[in-house]
């Protein structure tokens, strides 16, 4: 198989990381990274034994796939030369800042060709690929994502910021027709929102409760999904997943359960209540497989796993979101005048 000839542009926070992996994968040639900070590109351009470029414009007839880690606020502008020229294109994580612009690049892909992919890189964390290959169907999820204020990415929200990662894996397993959004949330230091609580309702009657913060005082993301034969949890930070079913054939009654002993008790639980935990790899890189996936697009075709279109729809919830928590704040300083 020829070497993808293959570039970053924007080397900053998460570029320097698609530099690094793309410059060790043997299926790539990183013929460039591209910054217009030229030294930063200089030295990311050092560490990958590459050369650096600060106009984009320059390697646009010698690349066939390109990384799009610029500022989110710049992803319509960095993508689009790209795409309208067939290449393939990988934009991290919210595919833009509105609709428009979004629905311009799936466009674009789709008229020239090329394939388009979204940096959603949570759907290829081993605990979460697990989690999908085992196959649980839940009717309620809640999932939480906290951390430290990061001094970076703060031209967005936390909701796209970081809640766009659950807002995306949310989508994927319990359908994309919402029926409700009620959100709530506010500015601690930003001029976005830092923190939500965001409850959704499906058409199809499942439900979601999504929490982010980016003022909190550590890191955890977990997700929990249950239905009615138990639940299913997935630790993105341990890469850990625990499965806890009701292998029973019964329903406890207020009388049976008044008629067991403590021994009773204890004997039910164990032989009708399962639990499977496992550890999965925790050495393996999302954004490694998640590149790789990518680059196995380009060359094979098929549909990337978070395409343009899924990019383009958790945005368009993330944005809903937003709006409402804006709404309730202006609402609030219209009350307090």
């Amino acid at each position: 198989m020829s070497r993808l000839r293959t570039a970053v542009v924007g080397v900053g926070h998460m570029g320097r990381h698609h530099a690094r992996i793309l410059g060790e994968m043997p299926e790539a040639d990183l013929v460039a990274v591209v910054d217009h900070d030229l030294a930063r590109a200089k030295e990311i351009a050092e560490r990958a034994g590459t050369q650096a470029v600060d106009d984009a414009s320059k390697i646009l007839k010698h690349v066939d796939a390109v990384v799009v880690a610029v500022p989110t606020s710049f992803h319509h502008a960095a993508a689009s030369p790209f795409l309208n020229a067939g290449i393939a294109t990988l934009v991290e994580k919210p595919l833009a800042t509105s609709l428009h612009e979004s629905a311009e690049l799936v466009k674009l892909a789709e008229a020239s060709g090329a394939v388009l992919q979204v940096g959603h890189s949570e759907r290829y964390n081993p605990a979460w690929i697990a989690a999908e290959e085992d196959g649980f169907e839940p009717n309620f999820l809640s999932a939480q994502r906290f951390s430290r204020y990061p001094f970076r990415s703060i031209d967005v929200s936390v909701v796209l910021d970081v809640m766009i990662h659950d807002i995306d894996l949310t989508l994927s397993v319990l359908g994309s027709e919402i029926e409700r959004v009620e959100a709530v949330g506010g500015c601690v230091v930003s001029p976005s929102a830092d923190w939500a609580d965001v409850s959704l309702l499906f058409t199809n009657g499942r439900r979601a409760q999504l929490s982010a913060s980016r003022v909190d005082t550590g890191s955890s993301r977990t997700m929990r999904m249950s239905n009615e034969s138990g639940w299913y949890e997935v630790d993105f930070v341990a890469r850990s997943t625990k499965h806890v079913r009701y292998d029973g054939n019964e329903s406890l009654t207020s009388d049976i359960c008044a008629s067991m002993g403590p021994e009773q008790r204890e004997a039910w639980w164990n032989g009708s209540v399962k639990t499977t935990s496992r550890q999965h790899d925790t050495a393996a890189e999302p954004l490694r497989l998640e590149l790789r996936d990518f680059l196995s697009r380009v060359e094979n075709g098929g549909v990337p796993k978070v395409s343009g279109q899924a990019g383009y729809a958790a945005l368009a919830l993330a944005l809903q979101i937003d709006d409402q928590i804006s709404e309730a704040g202006k609402s609030r300083v219209r009350r307090a005048a």
